[in-house]
């Protein structure tokens, strides 16, 4: 796994405070944010994208997780409708925060849209995106941070295989290429 160092000098553009933010944001959501980047930067390199910024958007993706109680987000059992609202409203956190501190639009919109282009932060419509690019990264995100949380052990399930993952996949929106190559690198060592 990458370390804060490493990921430090990838990413000189994001400034200290929101180095602060992650670094205090709740262990399993700081791991799972590097993972989300380390799997992004494989999706970069097989698509030969020009530049990092879907691994720096995968880093960034949950950084709103930061204002959300540490109950909430660590909590086993189900949760209220209330706390629900609290875990979506985390993309609009994401995008405010990022847009706050001055990173790249792009960054901010991707983080924005990461789990979905009709977004309500209480029962306010965010706007909708009509850039093409930002929609297939926030779609890759999407894709990744999906992949990698149900493949993932946590408290309240055990990760799935491969192929599993695969098959939770079929009826959902997905960027098929980023999958794919997510299972032909072989992320993961379960079957």
């Amino acid at each position: 796994m990458c370390t804060l160092d490493s990921l430090k000098a990838l990413y000189p553009n994001i400034p200290s405070e929101v180095w602060d933010m992650f670094n205090n944001l709740d262990a399993f959501t700081y791991n799972h944010s590097i993972r989300v980047c380390e799997m992004c930067q494989i999706v970069e390199n097989a698509l030969q994208f020009p530049d990092r910024t879907l691994s720096e958007a995968g880093l960034l993706h949950d950084i709103g997780k930061y204002y959300i109680s540490r109950n909430i987000l660590e909590k086993r059992g189900s949760l209220t409708t209330t706390e629900r609202n609290f875990i979506n409203f985390h993309s609009f956190l994401s995008y405010d925060s990022l847009k706050r501190f001055g990173l790249p639009q792009r960054v901010c919109e991707i983080t924005l849209y990461h789990h979905s282009t009709n977004t309500k932060v209480f029962g306010e419509d965010i706007p909708e995106c009509h850039d093409e690019e930002t929609l297939r990264l926030a779609l890759i995100i999407k894709t990744i941070d999906i992949f990698e949380a149900i493949t993932s052990d946590r408290a309240y399930h055990r990760g799935l295989s491969v192929a599993s993952a695969v098959k939770f996949f079929e009826d959902m929106e997905h960027d098929k290429e980023a999958l794919t190559i997510l299972v032909n690198a072989g992320y993961l060592n379960r079957d």
